[in-house]
């Protein structure tokens, strides 16, 4: 009963920090063009051309029109939920197989860099895998790109460099939007191997004649899998706050792409549609991983702490 009351009170604490973000932005985005504000000091006096009590309205107004389930129409007319349906499946795309590609991939790596995988005792592999992770997101990104450029220059054109136009310009993102969460997990899998080998547990299959092998991949795993659930959160902070990033860089037209045009050309209602769309990914990431722990974890189910 407490972990359901603990996972209630969590979802609320979420949505709360959402409305106040989305507000936040509205306001924002709402300021006047040359917004100025003078302040006063020895007159205790503030001189603005802000309009709180406008802005005020026009969130409310906002607020209204997405409780009627619209995200309502561009300056010129457009219905937003066709920027919204397109931006999304592509943004789905690229984030469910950098998703899937980060988690087996991490997996295997931090199995591969733990100093108790015996067949490959090396500081070099824990040492690539820090490498990425120091790594700024931007000069990643970049690096990629200049290496499709060096491939194009030599006949290679299957790897584009940025654009959008079929599968193939799905590569390079998905693999930038892999490397740094990948890393990530791949560190605490290392970690948490590491860590576990030294239980009893670990001692006593090891006395019964269990092999190396069979602990890491049969035993241990078991309880590093719980490990990266239990730091999912900042996961899925890193992934999404790369897909920005990506898209941005790549030419990507996902929803971080779309809603960085559009605010250019000061489209309120679709810059926000796009950030709703990017929190409610990044919400619905957390709840499920939050439920999947729930299930995998029998501590959570009979009710620990």
């Amino acid at each position: 009963m407490k972990v359901n009351k603990k996972f209630i009170i969590n979802i609320l604490i979420n949505i709360i920090v959402t409305i106040i973000t989305l507000t936040f932005i509205l306001f924002i985005l709402n300021l006047p063009k040359n917004t100025y504000v003078n302040i006063d000091i020895k007159k205790f006096n503030i001189e603005t051309n802000i309009q709180y009590k406008q802005i005020f309205i026009q969130v409310m107004d906002y607020y209204k029109m997405l409780l009627s389930g619209t995200f309502g129409k561009t300056t010129t007319s457009k219905v937003v939920w066709r920027f919204v349906k397109s931006g999304f499946k592509n943004s789905f795309i690229i984030l469910s197989f950098s998703l899937f590609f980060a988690i087996t991939l991490g997996i295997i790596k931090g199995i591969f860099d733990s100093k108790k995988h015996k067949r490959y005792p090396s500081n070099l592999k824990t040492l690539s895998t820090l490498t990425i992770l120091a790594m700024p997101d931007v000069f990643l990104i970049l690096v990629l790109q200049f290496f499709a450029v060096i491939l194009y220059r030599n006949g290679f054109e299957f790897l584009p460099a940025a654009g959008f136009g079929g599968w193939k310009y799905t590569i390079l993102p998905i693999t930038a939007l892999t490397l740094i969460p990948m890393s990530y997990i791949a560190r605490i899998t290392s970690l948490s191997i590491d860590e576990n080998y030294e239980k009893n547990y670990v001692t006593t299959a090891l006395g019964k004649g269990a092999s190396n092998k069979r602990i890491i991949y049969i035993h241990i795993i078991r309880n590093a899998i719980m490990d990266i659930l239990d730091s999912f959160t900042s996961i899925a902070t890193i992934i999404i706050s790369t897909l920005l990033l990506v898209e941005y860089m790549f030419g990507y037209p996902g929803l971080a792409l779309i809603m960085f045009k559009n605010y250019e050309s000061g489209e309120v209602n679709v810059v926000m549609a796009m950030a709703i769309m990017i929190g409610l990914m990044y919400f619905v990431l957390n709840i499920l991983f939050k439920i999947l722990r729930y299930i995998l974890n029998p501590k959570l189910r009979g009710g620990a702490s």
